[in-house]
């Protein structure tokens, strides 16, 4: 009985992938904020515009600096994974809110406890699984967020080769999410460790249609995908005070505070708020 096509479901995801990898907080170019460039401050603090000549040709400049840096880094991504493609940066007709959270939307899956990440380094799979989580409660509006879970041990057990290894390689996990997807929770259980392969074949598979790199990944191009798409993004940071990492609660982590990279950790980008 052919079950393979009525059972696929086809949703689009947006990938932001190794760009951010100092830090979504952090001060490197790759994350400048584009407005921040309007104002300068004066030694007695008082502030005083530049003229919108030089701030055109400034933003203009540094953006052309970022995609270059961009496409550079992905030319070494793109001979192991040819087929990736970059986004396009959707057009946002209206101000951006100075706050926007995915989670008040009822459109991010509670976090997962993942308490055996000490056996089980699978990062890779959690942040794209959330993606298409967040992408199928956007598109269906009649389903609770904590009610809606896909299998992580899915990939775990079935896409690639990273298995509990605590690689990083997220364009592996949204290969095998396109071309073959992945059940629900309920019918393949997480158990924190690799496993063989289980085909469940009478079961409906959650797949995505396409997913694209964010290039260059600035704040202001983050903020427009996630308020015109209104899904989960998936990004790649390394921590460099992974105590602070796995303590932080409600507030902002400057993740690049430390003397090293002690882990490389796919996470997800959900909003943002300016106070």
């Amino acid at each position: 009985m052919e079950r393979k096509q009525f059972n696929s479901l086809l949703y689009q995801l947006i990938l932001s992938v190794a760009i951010i990898t100092r830090g979504y907080f952090s001060s490197d170019d790759e994350n400048v904020s584009l407005s921040d460039l309007d104002w300068i401050g004066e030694p007695d603090d008082t502030d005083f515009k530049l003229p919108d000549s030089f701030i055109r040709k400034f933003k203009q400049d540094l953006m052309r600096d970022l995609n270059k840096k961009c496409r550079n880094h992905f030319s070494i991504i793109k001979l192991i994974h040819p087929g990736l493609q970059f986004c396009k940066v959707p057009k946002v007709y209206q101000a951006l809110p100075t706050w926007f959270d995915l989670r008040n939307l009822e459109l991010v899956t509670p976090t997962r406890d993942n308490s055996t990440e000490k056996q089980c380094k699978a990062s890779w799979a959690f942040g794209p699984i959330a993606s298409l989580e967040s992408a199928w409660l956007e598109s269906h509006d009649r389903i609770a967020s904590d009610a809606f879970s896909l299998s992580a041990q899915n990939l775990i057990d079935c896409a690639g080769y990273q298995g509990c290894n605590g690689g990083v390689d997220v364009i592996e996990a949204f290969n095998y999410l396109q071309e073959k997807g992945v059940v629900k929770e309920e019918n393949y259980k997480y158990k924190g460790k690799k496993q063989r392969c289980r085909w469940r074949l009478f079961y409906r598979r959650y797949k995505i249609k396409s997913y694209c790199a964010i290039c260059p990944a600035t704040v202001e191009t983050i903020k427009k995908f996630l308020f015109k798409h209104k899904t989960a993004l998936t990004t790649v940071i390394s921590v460099r005070n992974l105590t602070a990492f796995k303590n932080i609660d409600d507030e902002i982590l400057y993740e690049d505070e430390g003397p090293s990279v002690q882990r490389r950790l796919v996470v997800n980008i959900v909003g943002w708020r300016h106070d």
